[in-house]
């Protein structure tokens, strides 16, 4: 790697390399062989990921059609000209190998934000796409400048493996600047690699800037050389929100905290705008944009940052001129919209979005924060305008702030927001109302019905990795949690430990919650965790106002708090030797089970609402009053244990199975899918509703619920696909949700355990799918082939390719007329006609 605290003896080391290359271009000239390329020094021979902004691959064609050529895109996504002339690019991930590294001509020049191409043949490239490339990898003859061997490195020929292979760019120095392995590659340089594209088909980096090193960063995709994706589409069909947007809640808790419109000064130069990082981990605000422009393509302003990273807590200000900033506050900002300092980095206008200036306005406007996908993560409004919020936030004065009060406080009502006669850029005002709650609890019950539902205090596996939580929210409406908090220190300023929920989280009616202390020891995927182990479940985060420590709950005696968001406690639990709770506390429990709640939505506040539950069952509660005794019939009763057999009941929400691939052209099950569609008149929250081919509780087919937040509208239709990779390679779109991760723009379903242990799998011959709701009571079903378990007869079977349909889509008679085959499937797409 280069060393910058001795640039004379690196560069007299570097002298004294390349003396033996100008000595052989030297003496090739002599002998007439004419103008040969200049070696450059080969430093760097181990791997390692660059760490700064830099030149990217984005798209790579490995597997042409016949008559079709190779080729590679790049991309500068930096700010600066960068000279290739040391550049090197080729398929060789050793020294020496025999594979090919190539290196760009002296004077090669990539401009910012260009994207060129380099392809094997000019001329079929041409042919393909109807323009040249900007270089050759090997000379045809074309007037395309070419690439050049380069031997210190490798000597083989360029053919990328459609099977799997390697990329490299290397600079100057031979230090590597991006890398990426796909298919059956296994260089331990980039593990796992990335998608294997079918002939024909790209690798695409998506989106271009970002580069996480990770095969995450890569889809196969349709070639499109020249131009690359910086702007990932929205869930919805349309980058343009509707008038009157309602943001929804942002998990990772980046957040608008003040906004000067009004200033004293000079305007817009004076206006500053501040965010605030909620989350317990730093942000890398690479991808991230700010700006007044509510809807894409329009003519106000929106901005990227040039890059950075916001730790946990962090706050940073973004002013429209640095200089005017310092002028008022006597500090630079962080970032600057129009350039008045060079020592403060500039915003960078994001044209992908709109393609004007920010300038807020007094009477009323709006301010949006969008992530990397273009989503809106945040976002307010004043005055007369309720893009935001409705009522909007009130109008202030001139030289007043709007100041979100506290920081991390997200209701996305104006209901956050107050106004500050004193501006305070750079810091904000964590405190809320706490009343002290007494060393003794005497409960009072909570209005809204959250509860305590379900506690592992003594795991059979390692203690506390492997306790949880539960939770359920036996309201009839959805609550927002931020804020809440649960823990086992029951009074402020103790050692143990009290948790808040993160920013924008919300629980439905009905919604059940598990907080695990590891997601990697719980033997459910929890909706939180305590200490991360899994990326992919968001962290509770310590509550320090409350207690310094951490929850690890005493299997002879503890308890568990749960706290508003005033830090009121509002249901709690005691057991063992402890009587804080309850007096007399419930009893402890045999190692491995747990005390639950039952049923879940009854609070007596005594011992009284809690059992000994042998067979943990987190996710799933049991609203069946102790001597209730269930009806043996698959009609919904109080009782989570289905009988095999189903006598349909039509389901008067109508949230319907519309159409199902279960025998597709492609790969099995890869390529199946299933359509649901919410013909109910009213938006259903999906958060606690299964889908899956197991139809008897306990067994080994599949059941998967959707993630926390679904949510469906009227009309809407959703597909749920095995791979989204695969949907995408027949469709050419994503689809709503997938059961196997293979697209990290493509939610996932969670596997619902407490009811099947399997996959989803269709069966050609003949099988079924259920669609439950939080009860788990059968809502819809379909059976098909051989299987009567929903109908009898079943729906015929259809050939390969071919899906099963109902039409019309917003009637059931739960009998195989409502089904059709469909000979040409269309997901997304219902038939209301009949």
């Amino acid at each position: 790697m280069s060393n910058s605290k001795f640039p004379t003896i690196r560069y007299f080391s570097l002298l004294l390399f390349l003396l033996p290359f100008l000595l052989f271009n030297l003496h090739a000239s002599a002998r007439g062989t004419g103008t040969l390329p200049l070696y450059l020094p080969l430093i760097q021979k181990a791997f390692i990921p660059p760490t700064q902004d830099h030149l990217l691959i984005t798209e790579i064609m490995a597997s042409p059609l016949t008559g079709q050529v190779e080729w590679v895109e790049l991309y500068n996504r930096t700010l600066a000209p960068i000279d290739l002339s040391g550049y090197k690019i080729g398929d060789e991930e050793e020294i020496g190998g025999p594979e090919a590294m190539r290196q760009f001509p002296p004077g090669a020049i990539i401009q910012p934000e260009q994207v060129i191409i380099l392809a094997l043949d000019a001329t079929l490239f041409q042919a393909t796409y109807g323009f040249l490339p900007d270089y050759e990898i090997v000379n045809t003859g074309s007037p395309v400048p070419d690439l050049f061997d380069y031997f210190p490195w490798a000597s083989g020929p360029f053919s990328l493996a459609g099977t799997g292979d390697e990329l490299l760019l290397l600079d100057f120095f031979d230090d590597p600047v991006d890398s990426v392995a796909w298919g059956d590659s296994d260089w331990a340089a980039f593990t796992p690699p990335a998608v294997n594209p079918d002939q024909g088909f790209t690798l695409e980096r998506y989106p271009a800037y970002q580069d996480t090193h990770t095969a995450a960063d890569w889809r196969e995709a349709s070639p499109d050389p020249g131009k690359v994706n910086l702007a990932p589409p929205l869930p919805t069909p349309t980058l343009t929100p509707t008038p009157g947007y309602t943001p929804t809640p942002f998990g990772g808790g980046l957040l608008l905290s003040e906004v000067l419109y009004d200033p004293t000064g000079d305007e817009p130069n004076a206006e500053w705008v501040e965010i605030y990082n909620a989350t317990n981990q730093a942000l890398d605000l690479s991808y991230f944009k700010i700006g007044d422009e509510e809807a894409s393509g329009e003519s106000e302003g929106m901005y990227r940052f040039p890059g950075g990273t916001l730790p946990p807590g962090g706050i940073i200000v973004i002013a429209n001129r640095a200089s005017d900033f310092q002028l008022a506050y006597g500090l630079s900002p962080d970032y600057e919209l129009t350039d008045t300092d060079p020592d403060v980095p500039d915003m960078v206008k994001y044209t992908a979005w709109s393609g004007g200036s920010m300038s807020l306005t007094n009477t009323g406007d709006e301010l949006l924060l969008l992530d990397h996908y273009d989503t809106i993560v945040d976002a307010v409004s004043w005055g007369s305008s309720t893009f935001a919020f409705d009522p909007s936030v009130p109008l202030v004065s001139q030289g007043t702030s709007l100041e979100r009060r506290p920081p991390f406080a997200d209701t996305n009502t104006a209901a956050d927001w107050q106004p500050q006669p004193v501006p305070n850029p750079g810091t904000i005002d964590l405190s809320t109302p706490t009343p002290t709650p007494t060393a003794t609890f005497t409960p009072t019950p909570f209005g809204s019905g959250l509860y305590l539902s379900e506690v592992l205090f003594n795991p059979t596996g390692t203690e506390p990795n492997a306790e949880w939580i539960e939770l359920y929210n036996a309201t009839g409406t959805t609550l927002d949690l931020t804020n809440f908090k649960v823990g086992d220190e029951e009074t402020p300023g103790g050692g143990e430990g009290m948790y808040r929920f993160p920013v924008g989280t919300t629980a439905g009616p009905g919604v059940v919650l598990v907080i695990a202390n590891r997601a990697a020891d719980c033997p459910c995927q929890p909706d939180f965790e305590l200490t991360d182990t899994d990326s992919n479940v968001p962290d509770m985060i310590k509550y320090t106002t409350w207690a310094s420590g951490s929850t690890n709950l005493a299997n002879t005696g503890d308890e568990v708090l749960l706290v508003d968001y005033n830090d009121v406690v509002i249901d709690t639990l005691s057991w063992g030797t402890s009587t804080y709770a309850f007096d007399p506390a419930a009893p402890a429990v045999d190692d491995g089970h747990s005390l639950e709640r039952v049923p879940a939505d009854v609070d007596t506040d005594s011992a009284n609402d809690w059992q000994d539950q042998p067979l943990p069952a987190p996710g799933t509660v049991n609203l069946t009053p102790p001597t209730a005794t269930p009806t043996p019939t698959f009609t919904p009763t109080p009782t989570d244990t289905p009988t095999p057999t189903l006598t349909p009941t039509p389901f008067t929400g109508l949230l319907l199975i519309s159409e199902v691939l279960y025998d597709p052209t492609g790969t099995e099950p890869d390529a199946e899918w299933i359509e649901i569609y919410n013909a109910s008149g009213q938006t259903i929250d999906l958060s606690t509703f299964k889908i899956g081919d197991e139809e008897t509780q306990g067994s080994t087919e599949g059941m998967y619920r959707f993630p926390a937040g679904a949510t469906m509208i009227d009309g809407e239709v959703v597909i749920i696909s095995n791979q989204a990779t695969a949907f995408f390679a027949t469709y050419g779109f994503n689809p709503d949700y997938e059961l196997t991760p293979t697209d990290p723009t493509v939610p996932d379903m969670v596997e619902y355990t407490p009811w099947a242990t399997g996959t989803i799998q269709l069966v050609n011959t003949g099988d079924e799918i259920l669609l439950l709701d939080g009860g788990n009571y059968l809502v819809d079903a379909v059976s098909w082939g051989t299987s009567t378990w929903a109908f009898t007869p079943p729906v015929p079977g259809v050939s390969a390719g071919h899906s099963i349909e109902r039409v019309p889509a917003d009637v059931d008679t739960d009998t195989n007329v409502d089904w059709v085959d469909q000979a040409v499937p269309d997901p997304g797409n219902v038939d209301l006609g009949g």
